[in-house]
Order: structure tokens, then sequence, then C-alpha cells
């Protein structure tokens, strides 16, 4: 039934992660996936999501997708590429629920930025706003919100 959906659907599904749970890049719906699913998405605009809320981290993800060939973004701290994506290459996401709006993750803090850029959270949010407008491009069906999952 799925790969039913998925021939519906017109997503890429890139593979499985080593406990079988499904791994897309750019889903076209994410309404019969986990709530509370994590998903990571690059400066270029792409998401890849995970089909799970706990089974998988962001770190996990992150590991499963350089293995399988999905290169992280360059690390060169500019401050036009959302500061290199958390210095990582990428942001990591959560969904809320099970809704379609994804929230930053809980492991994203607003005071690295400043730490690290010296840049104020007002400044970050206008900047992840040029870099959600990417994402949203890609993925026009979810809204991804530049504040933190469950708040600061």
């Amino acid at each position: 039934m799925i790969k039913l959906k998925q021939l519906l659907l017109k997503e890429e599904l890139i593979g499985k992660y080593s406990t079988g749970i499904d791994i897309y890049k750019n889903p076209k719906s994410i309404s019969r996936m986990s709530p509370g699913l994590r998903a990571i998405s690059f400066p270029s605009g792409d998401l890849f999501v995970c089909d799970d809320n706990w089974g998988i981290n962001h770190i996990g993800l992150e590991k499963w997708l350089k293995s399988n060939d999905y290169s992280m973004p360059a690390v060169n701290n500019s401050i036009n590429e959302l500061f290199s994506g958390i210095k990582k290459g990428y942001i990591s996401w959560q969904r809320m629920g099970d809704t379609n709006d994804f929230y930053l993750s809980r492991s994203i803090e607003f005071g690295w930025f400043k730490k690290l850029f010296n840049v104020d959270k007002k400044e970050i949010v206008f900047i992840m706003k040029k870099y959600i407008l990417k994402i949203k491009s890609k993925n026009p069906k979810y809204n991804f919100v530049p504040e933190r999952i469950g708040g600061d």
C-alpha cells in the first residue's frame, strides 16, 4: 500500500534507516507520517524527512545522509547561508504534532548564533526567513517557523 501511495504522490523515498524507518527527500505529503517527525533542510532548499519521531535523532539522520552520498553543505561560516546551517551545513526541524508545521529543533540555541556570529535573535530570524523561502519553493505544502519547537 505504501508503494502505491508513493507512486501517486511522486515523492522520492531515498532509503531506509537501519531500523527500517523510511527517509524521504522533499516528500509531497507528511499527513500519513509520524507526528513530531524529524527533518533536515539544506541551503539548496531540499528537505530530508524521516518517518519517525523518536527512533532517529538529527545526528543519526545526518550520519545516514552522509553515508548514503547526500553530502552535507560546506561549512564556510557565511551569515548569508544561515550561519552555515548551524555550523554543520543544515538546519534541523521537528514537525509540530500531526500538522504541516515544522519548527526549529530543540537542539538549536539562538545563543550560539550570538556567540559565534555576534548577531541578535531578530537578525537571525530575518536571515532565516530568506532561507525558509528556498525550502518552501521545493516544499510548498509545509510551514517553516523560525522558532524553536516548544519555545525558548
